[in-house]
């Protein structure tokens, strides 16, 4: 059964498709920070979740939960010849902790300890005080030594517990591996050994992509050998130009089909190539970025993410605004929104609707409690959007039994909730609240017009009634009586509205289990002239 990982407070659990959910258990003193959002990417069939747990984790199909990558040995091994014989020469020792699966396939590896050297005549090597790893995840150690009078290391033993701490052997040069071990790719990320966390997480041309949140490494976007998480090149790092622009450094990661997008604030760059050799970074545009990282959300190739002044679109076609021609105020103003929160907001793809959504603070709060949808179909934007029933926390779209996306959202009552439920409740029997303000001018704002009789053309319900409020003369006339239209109808006709040169109508619709689809709506009206 597949599983989603959800982080509660400092606990984290695998909830199942059918809604249960499991704790997993941490590894021996990690804990998870409530003031950091926990990000993940996966890789293989292993999660890697980053940022709120004190260290790099890594959570396997079985929901066991490791380190992302061993703590390396810290002292040499202890050589002296052995008790047999067949080795003459100088070689040099290392080793490191390491995990391997029931089948022996190796699952991490930590860098390698310093070296030791010997020369030996006519002796076995014996290596000696091998360090246990505190790690209990760690179940084997590996040997790597050089060749006769050599420099390049081989695998030389694996020692499969973490228990034995001394070794012996007297192994030829032609019994070594054939393949040299790449000592300098052993390395670590930040956020091994708790301080300094890895701040964003992806997964992409079978790699894991990450960036710190250390100051001075915050432009660097740092990547894994391929198909080998637990390996981190020094060399492996890419900066994301201008360095040390802004305090930000990297603000958000889009892995498409053919290209990585990295964004800073206020400029786009994108990855290229398939291998170590070949990666490169290339400014795709200057002047715009994005500045919210859960909002990403990449849907069928294309990418949608937040940015300073509104929601943008990446795809073959480039990088635009997709926002600012139809409702550029909800972004530029302090009227709907709280701007200082963009950076938290978090974004989600509802397949049913065929909608990006997005989950943003209401102006004056500090809550995800407002949601705005983009159709990808109709190129328009709803909203916004408020839950009744809980605050929510978070939100993410995951796949349920049949395998099939479904939008989530997590509320601060500690509970999970599905969405585009055949019921309309907002959570268990809370009414879903359709209030919608549009305002009408005629493209005339300063002629007086005189407004008659509106049709309201509906899907006939079985029951229900739409009620319509009208404000009608400048935007700051006072509202009349609602007028109220019977869904069972289909199209009804209301009262005159009268004179004015706004028009502004609220409708509004909060009956449980109740559903209201508007086809439209016909508004006469003839002009006055100009007052």
């Amino acid at each position: 059964m597949s599983w989603q990982l959800v982080q509660a407070g400092t606990k984290l659990y695998a909830m199942a498709t059918d809604g249960s959910s499991t704790e997993i258990t941490l590894p021996s003193g990690v804990t998870l920070d409530v003031t950091r959002k926990l990000r993940a990417a996966v890789l293989g069939r292993s999660v890697f979740i980053v940022h709120a747990p004190t260290i790099n984790l890594v959570v396997d199909a079985t929901g066991t939960t490791r380190s992302m990558v061993p703590r390396a040995p810290t002292a040499p091994p202890v050589l002296a010849a052995g008790a047999g014989t067949g080795l003459t020469g100088t070689f040099k020792v290392r080793y490191g902790h390491g995990v391997k699966d029931d089948f022996g396939r190796v699952l991490a590896e930590s860098p390698m300890s310093p070296v030791a050297t010997i020369t030996l005549t006519n002796q076995s090597l014996a290596a000696s005080s091998l360090q246990v790893s505190s790690d209990a995840s760690v179940n084997c150690r590996f040997l790597y030594r050089t060749t006769t009078n050599g420099e390049v290391f081989f695998r030389w033993a694996d020692l499969d517990d973490n228990v034995i701490t001394a070794f012996d052997n007297n192994l030829g040069d032609a019994g070594l591996s054939l393949l040299p071990t790449l000592s300098g790719s052993l390395g670590t990320p930040a956020g091994s050994s708790g301080g300094i966390r890895l701040r964003l997480i992806t997964s992409w041309k079978n790699r894991l992509w990450v960036v710190s949140d250390s100051p001075s490494d915050v432009d660097n976007l740092h990547y894994c050998e391929a198909d080998q998480p637990w390996a981190w090149p020094a060399s492996s790092v890419i900066p994301i130009t201008p360095v040390g622009s802004t305090a930000e450094g990297v603000t958000a990661l889009m892995p498409r089909r053919d290209d990585l997008m990295v964004f800073r604030r206020n400029s786009v760059h994108k990855i290229v190539g398939d291998t170590d050799a070949s990666f490169q970074r290339v400014t795709v545009t200057e002047g715009a970025g994005l500045i919210a990282p859960d909002s990403v959300q990449v849907i069928r190739d294309v990418g949608f993410g937040l940015g300073e002044d509104g929601v943008y679109q990446y795809d073959d076609e480039g990088f635009r605004s997709i926002s600012e021609d139809e409702v550029g105020e909800w972004f530029d103003s302090d009227t709907y929104f709280n701007r200082s929160q963009f950076p938290y907001a978090e974004g989600k793809w509802n397949p049913e609707l065929n909608t990006y959504e997005l989950h943003l603070a209401a102006a004056g709060t500090t809550v995800l409690n407002r949601w705005i949808s983009y159709d990808l179909t109709r190129k328009k934007w709803l909203g916004p959007h408020v839950t009744g029933a809980f605050v929510p926390t978070c939100a993410e779209t995951v796949l349920n039994a049949a395998g099939s996306p479904v939008p989530l959202m997590g509320g601060n009552d500690g509970y999970v909730y599905t969405m585009n439920n055949a019921a309309r409740t907002d959570g268990a029997a809370t009414a879903i609240d359709f209030d919608v303000t549009t305002i009408h001018t005629a493209n005339t704002p300063d002629i007086e017009k005189q407004f008659l009789q509106m049709d309201v053309l509906s899907k006939v319900e079985a029951a229900g009634t739409l009620s319509v409020t009208p404000t009608v003369g400048g935007l700051d006339a006072s509202a009349q009586a609602a007028m109220a239209y019977n869904l069972t109808l289909g199209r009804e006709r209301g009262a005159y509205i009268g004179p004015g040169r706004i028009l502004q109508l609220r409708w509004r619709h909060n009956t449980n289990a109740q559903d209201v689809t508007l086809h439209g709506a016909e508004l006469p009206f003839f002009e006055l002239g100009r007052k």
